[in-house]
């Protein structure tokens, strides 16, 4: 009787254990990739679906210009350092048609995303639409900012879609 009180508090505290593993990771996966610089925002998002383009902004692409895997619009006091960003200026019915197009890429559970691009200070410093959330902002220098290429959240469905398709 005594062996089997023992073992049963052992299983019951080893599935403690692993429930508070499961927990902390989960929390920690869910909550690594947009707060690495990219924040989501449904008003951002709506300024893209609307092709509404900001004065005072410059805007980029990650990819092609006519298929981009990202845009970013940074605001024109801040000049980007990357060479994986190219520089774009579309009118709205060029933007028009590139969000339209992003948006019918992943038609089941993966959509496109928009938000607010945060600088390692706290300042809002553009904004961006992808699919992919995922990005880390740098500021090496007073107005200059590097903006690495945006990836997918891991646990996003967009992410099990680019792994199911790269197979």
């Amino acid at each position: 009787m005594k062996n089997k009180n023992v073992f049963l508090a052992a299983w019951q505290h080893y599935l403690l254990f692993l429930f508070l593993l499961f927990f902390l990771g989960a929390c920690v996966a869910g909550g690594g990739g947009p707060s690495l610089g990219l924040q989501k925002n449904l008003e951002v998002g709506e300024l893209f679906r609307s092709a509404t383009i900001l004065p005072d902004h410059t805007y980029y692409v990650q990819g092609p210009e006519s298929d981009p895997e990202a845009i970013m619009g940074l605001k024109n006091k801040y000049q980007l350092r990357s060479r994986l960003w190219s520089r774009v200026e579309w009118t709205e019915k060029e933007m028009a048609r590139v969000v339209f197009w992003m948006d019918k890429r992943g038609m089941d559970l993966c959509s496109s995303d928009g938000g607010n691009i945060v600088a390692p200070d706290g300042q809002i410093i553009g904004i961006w639409y992808s699919q992919r959330n995922s990005s880390v902002i740098k500021q090496p220098a007073p107005g200059v900012v590097e903006v690495y290429p945006f990836d997918f959240t891991s646990s996003t469905p967009c992410y099990r879609q680019f792994i199911g398709d790269d197979r």
